[in-house]
């Protein structure tokens, strides 16, 4: 028997209820992250700017339930806790000029 043994939480669907992958975000585009049922964790932002980031729960693209929008210019270092699960996928869209992220995923 291990005695520092490692526990990783799941939730309800049996995804990890922590970040299992991360991406980076640092140009305006689709990003799809996850085209199937996941669970979107952690937005953080690693560089500002006036563009606004925004988390679709899509296989494809930017239709769909909005899981998370960062504001125009957040704060540098903002550690956004979203813990949503997403039914159908994880897609992100950077407008132009988009702040950077990093979005923690499972």
């Amino acid at each position: 028997m291990a005695k520092q043994g490692i526990v990783t939480d799941y939730d309800d669907a049996g995804f990890p209820a922590t970040a299992a992958f991360t991406t980076p975000i640092t140009a305006a585009g689709t990003t799809t992250l996850k085209a199937g049922p996941g669970r979107l964790m952690t937005v953080i932002v690693t560089a500002s700017a006036a563009g606004v980031v925004t988390v679709y729960d899509n296989a494809t693209t930017n239709t769909g339930t909005v899981l998370f929008a960062t504001p125009a210019s957040p704060a540098v270092g903002t550690v956004y806790n979203v813990n949503l699960p997403a039914v159908f996928g994880i897609t992100v869209v950077a407008a132009s000029t988009p702040s950077s992220v990093t979005i923690g995923y499972s």
